[in-house]
């Protein structure tokens, strides 16, 4: 075991017996020994192989490597990160279960496209020359040498290792581990959420449909669904198999997001709410917070866009000259009314349209005297009044009808405020932050928004702060914990998501 992510990430090579020349695509030949190079990762990745749970997880499509030698199969980049490259987010979630678990995974590093090691090796699609539409040109026209040299290097010590696994005493049960994309090439939909595949167990899939369904409340689930195992479908080959019950676990590629939001990262939260949080190497391959809105489960708030802080007659700038302020503030407030808040505007009509909530809060005390404020801002001198001007949204982005508007006496609206159980019974998982000012309040509710689980869009020409030098500080600062666009990009966004 190396490092401390229970992870064996040998670098053994098996199989290394001298091969003759094999083709590779189209009449090329390559001479040989192995297929796999000394650059090339090792096919199984061991996480936990000690666990002492009586399970045995596998993710047979947990990788998307390619052998040097094959040169991405004739395919670009974007087509091996795709879902037919592999399982998009299956081998995060079977990682985070063995070790929430305690149980052993297998984990397989190589493309689906190199060689499916959920199919037979002779099967048809083992090695495909057309997946999903998309011509696969390194699996044409493949010798028997080539096909063998993948079975050999790839699929066989890959079955070793689960044949390993299972052989040990006191195993009780078998699950495969696979994401889907919701709708193929062809237009043809997945309904799902979720889908336990099973051959004979049908119980076991069952029981868990049912206890996934009661923690995670409006899934769909579906039993054999999007497919179904009993036709020629790997899960965990039979042959080697002495688990109790075998079956299958499959949920959506959480990269294309549906109705509810949910992907392979919120199934795994739904079920194991307490998990820790991903790895940076775990949420870089298989989870994104480049994810577009879905209107349904979206809101956007408008932070301290307020009388207070965005008009020169706002209590903040009281007492100032206005050569002390034109001197502090007055590019800072020009800038406010020439481009960000017409940009605020946009985004308040196109979530509107899109029938995204609209939400607002104000630094507003409870009290007329601001006893109820933080010592933060008692220190810097902060009391907007209960009521009061300074304290109301500003006319050109004035809340409509039975738009939310939150009071808050601290810089993050997340402590001061129910906002979390507000949008929680809202169903909302992505939040769109504008406002004022971006270093401060705005920076105060991402980085704390982020840490409640939302997935947050930050609309960078919509937040303003004082200079352009704290902008760009700011921007680049709090980027990793959200999605950064430009109003236009969330307008044209919501646009196509209608």
């Amino acid at each position: 075991m190396h490092g401390n992510d229970g992870c064996d990430r040998s670098r053994n090579r098996q199989n290394s017996r001298r091969r003759a020349p094999f083709v590779l695509r189209g009449g090329n030949t390559m001479s040989s020994e192995n297929l796999l190079g000394p650059e090339d990762p090792a096919p199984v990745e061991l996480v936990n192989p000690k666990g002492r749970a009586p399970l045995l997880l596998v993710c047979e499509h947990a990788g998307q490597a390619v052998p040097a030698r094959l040169g991405r199969l004739g395919l670009t980049q974007a087509d091996l990160d795709d879902h037919i490259g592999w399982d998009i987010g299956a081998a995060a979630l079977a990682r985070r279960l063995a070790l929430a678990l305690d149980a052993p995974a297998v984990l397989q590093r190589y493309s689906r496209l190199v060689i499916d090691c959920n199919r037979p090796p002779e099967a048809p699609d083992a090695m495909p020359e057309v997946s999903d539409a998309r011509p696969v040109p390194g699996n044409h026209a493949l010798s028997e040498a080539a096909r063998r040299a993948r079975i050999d290097e790839i699929f066989t010590p890959f079955q070793e290792a689960v044949a390993r696994q299972l052989a040990r005493s006191g195993l009780r049960a078998t699950f495969s581990i696979h994401s889907y994309t919701p709708r193929m090439r062809d237009g043809q939909p997945r309904a799902w959420d979720a889908g336990f595949l099973f051959r004979e167990d049908r119980a076991t899939s069952e029981r868990l449909a049912r206890a996934l369904q009661a923690l995670s409340g409006d899934l769909t689930i579906g039993l054999n669904q999007p497919y179904d195992v009993g036709r020629g479908l790997g899960l965990v080959r039979a042959a080697s198999c002495r688990a109790e019950r075998s079956a299958a676990q499959s949920c959506r590629d959480p990269q294309r997001p549906h109705p509810r939001g949910f992907g392979a990262g919120a199934l795994d939260h739904a079920a194991r709410p307490h998990l820790p949080p991903l790895s940076h190497g775990d949420f870089r391959m298989s989870l994104t917070r480049d994810v577009p809105l879905v209107p349904a489960q979206s809101a956007v708030l408008f932070i301290d866009v307020q009388n207070f802080s965005a008009r020169r007659e706002g209590a903040e700038f009281a007492g100032l000259s206005d050569a002390a302020f034109a001197e502090t503030y007055g590019s800072f407030l020009e800038r406010l009314e020439a481009e960000t808040i017409p940009n605020m505007q946009a985004v308040q009509r196109a979530c509107r349209a899109a029938g995204v909530e609209v939400m607002y809060t104000t630094i507003e005390s409870l009290t007329l005297d601001g006893r109820d404020r933080s010592l933060d801002y008692k220190i810097t001198g902060f009391n907007v009044p209960k009521g009061s001007w300074d304290g109301k949204v500003i006319d050109e982005i004035a809340p409509e009808g039975d738009e939310i508007v939150l009071p808050k006496s601290s810089s993050s609206v997340f402590v001061s405020t129910h906002i979390d159980y507000i949008l929680r019974n809202l169903g909302v998982r992505q939040l769109v932050l504008c406002g004022l000012v971006t270093d401060q309040c705005v920076e105060s509710a991402i980085r704390d928004a982020c840490d409640l689980g939302y997935l947050v869009t930050q609309v960078t020409d919509a937040c303003l702060t004082y200079t352009q030098e704290r902008q760009d500080s700011s921007l680049r600062a709090i980027r990793g914990y959200c999605r950064q666009i430009t109003t236009a990009e969330l307008v044209a966004e919501l646009a196509d998501a209608g």
